[in-house]
Order: structure tokens, then sequence, then C-alpha cells
């Protein structure tokens, strides 16, 4: 399934107001289905609304060290992930390292 969004922006010439174009190329299920939600337009006005605040949040919230460990973490994980440590098993390896260094914080 390709899901591909379209960018453009033009001026509405009927309210001279710029407007974005997001052209979905929707599977042909996917779109009869979307094609019956009568509120559609509404829905994904929402969404993008909320995906707005959402971003506009993250980009004042934490630190450039902050995002550089958390993007370290996700590359350590797909990383154990590639190495066919799953979930769990990469749980039980931190436990472990959380005891250790518990263990020497306590000596």
């Amino acid at each position: 399934m390709t899901l591909e969004v379209v960018r453009s922006a033009y001026v509405n010439p009927f309210t001279q107001k710029t407007a974005m174009i997001l052209e979905l190329d929707l599977p042909p299920d996917l779109e009869r289905q979307a094609h019956d939600i009568p509120d559609i337009q509404q829905r994904l006005m929402s969404f993008v609304r909320h995906q707005v605040a959402l971003e506009s949040w993250r980009s004042h919230h934490g630190s450039d060290r902050a995002r550089r460990l958390v993007d370290q973490a996700m590359a350590d994980g797909d990383a154990l992930q590639n190495q066919g440590i799953d979930r769990e098993a990469a749980f039980a390896l931190l436990e472990e390292a959380h005891q250790r260094i518990s263990i020497q914080m306590m000596a």
C-alpha cells in the first residue's frame, strides 16, 4: 500500500486566500470506505490541526541533547532488532544492567 501526499499551495480565486491541497493516493478499497464517511474533510482538518499543535509543542520542548539521546536510543533499538533481539530480551538486558548499577551504587 502506498500513501502519497502531494502538497501544493495555491490562491483560491474566490476567497483570495492561500490554501494547501493534500492529495492522498489511497488504495481502491480504502478509497471506497473513506468515500462513505460524510464528514471526512472535517476529520482530516481536525487531524492536521492536532498534528500542527503537536509538532509546535515538540519543537518548544526538550533540548537538542534530549532529541539526540532519543534519536540514539531509537537507533540502538533498531540495531538490537536487526540482531534478532526482541523487545522482551532487550528489556531483560536493561533490567540486568539496572541491577548491576544499583548494586555498585549501594556498595
